[in-house]
C-alpha cells in the first residue's frame, strides 16, 4: 500500500512494523526515495505513559547497569532468526 501511495502522488503516515520482511522493506524504501512524498513511520505505542515513565527510570539507572540483553519474540513459539535473518518462519 506503501508504494502505490507514493506512486499515486500520497504523503503516507504508516505504523510499525512497516515490513516482516527484507525484500518488501527495500522496495519500500526504494519507493520513498524515488518520490518527492513525504513518508512518516509512526510507532505510537512507544508514547505511552507507561512506555516513557520506565525509559526515563532504565536511562536514570533504576535497573543498575545493563549489560546483557535478551530479545523475545511475540507469539509463543520459540522461534528466533539467525543474525542478518528476516524475521519471521520461513
Amino acid at each position: 500500500m506503501l508504494v502505490d501511495a507514493l506512486a499515486a502522488g500520497k504523503d503516507v503516515y504508516v505504523e510499525k512494523p512497516v515490513s516482516n520482511a527484507l525484500e518488501p522493506a527495500l522496495k519500500m524504501v526504494a519507493a520513498v526515495r524515488g518520490s518527492k512524498q513525504v513518508v512518516q513511520v509512526g510507532c505510537q505505542q512507544r508514547s505511552w505513559a507507561h512506555f516513557q515513565d520506565w525509559s526515563k527510570k532504565t536511562l536514570g539507572g533504576y535497573l543498575g547497569k545493563i549489560n546483557h540483553c535478551v530479545l523475545l519474540y511475540p507469539g509463543g513459539g520459540a522461534f528466533a532468526p539467525a543474525a542478518g535473518a528476516a524475521a519471521g518462519p520461513a
